[in-house]
């Protein structure tokens, strides 16, 4: 299932979708892979989790020191906000890569609408035929401007 939201949110960005899939097989494999290695004399897993647990806080290492105000478990939650942020920061930039349809502006040279807000257009040259828009952005007074929306997508940033 995770591969599928994966593949969903990041499509033809395969190597933001691989380390993001790599770093969280990483963390579930140290969350819940090592106890398995490490405490072979436990009978179940529960009891190979605790002493894990047990384990990790009787360690003495710079990056326990570090992370001892929050604690394991404030650390476990911190990292899974951040990987909360990172799936939400990259699946508005697959759909912003995804987007096919744009308003854009009846002017020359051509100008696609990149954000809309209640009374300003934020515009940038728009290159037909590569598919890309420049760097350079214009900001128009909504008032009085005339926009269609054109399948001129999906766009890319020139660099």
């Amino acid at each position: 299932m995770a591969i599928v939201v994966i593949l969903f949110l990041f499509g033809e960005f395969r190597s933001v979708w691989v380390l993001t899939a790599s770093l969280f097989g990483i963390m579930l494999f140290i969350e819940f892979g090592v106890p398995l290695m490490t405490q072979r004399g436990k009978a179940s897993y529960a009891e190979k989790l605790s002493a894990e647990d047990a384990r990790d806080d009787q360690i003495d290492r710079p990056l326990v020191r570090l992370i001892a105000p929050i604690g394991v478990r404030g650390c476990r939650l911190l990292m899974c906000i951040l990987f909360l942020f990172a799936i939400s920061y990259f699946s508005g930039q697959s759909r912003a890569y995804r987007q096919e349809d744009f308003p854009t502006v009846v002017t020359s040279p051509d100008m696609v609408i990149l954000r809309m807000y209640r009374d300003k257009l934020i515009a940038a040259r728009l290159n037909r035929q590569s598919k890309t828009v420049e760097s350079d952005f214009r900001i128009f007074s909504a008032e009085g401007v005339t926009l269609r929306i054109e399948r001129v997508g999906p766009l890319r940033a020139k660099h």
